[in-house]
């Protein structure tokens, strides 16, 4: 049972995305959400990275360490001023309302956005 609640948990915690102050990106051996996000976004086929699950120990001793470390994390972002409220406030966000229309799922409008992206 503890173990299906620490198994559970963690894994929450990894596919939360949410980088917790107390446990820092750069943690010397614990996987935390951004190398759970880098295991998702930047493994390929023949080169995984981050597969250790909870602890570093085995990413370090098979070479599955991303390259960049955590330069991209929003931690470290948040510390170079790349990530702050103003930032946030001046992002433009699409219109994402179109996608609730079932007009807009029909196979019709398909056709019309793929010929729209071979004359552009």
């Amino acid at each position: 049972l503890q173990y299906a609640f620490f198994f559970y948990g963690y894994g929450t915690y990894l596919h939360l995305g949410y980088e917790w102050e107390s446990i820092s990106a750069d943690h010397p051996w614990i996987n935390t959400s951004f190398q759970h996000y880098l295991h998702h976004a930047t493994s390929i086929k023949n080169k995984p990275y981050h597969t250790g699950f909870c602890v570093k120990c085995w990413d370090q001793l098979f070479g599955t360490m991303h390259p960049d470390g955590v330069a991209k994390s929003a931690m470290c972002a948040q510390q170079r001023g790349e990530r702050s409220r103003e930032v946030w406030e001046k992002t433009v966000v699409p219109d994402y309302s179109v996608l609730l229309s079932p007009s807009f799922w029909s196979p019709a409008n398909f056709r019309e956005l793929k010929q729209a992206a071979k004359s552009a």
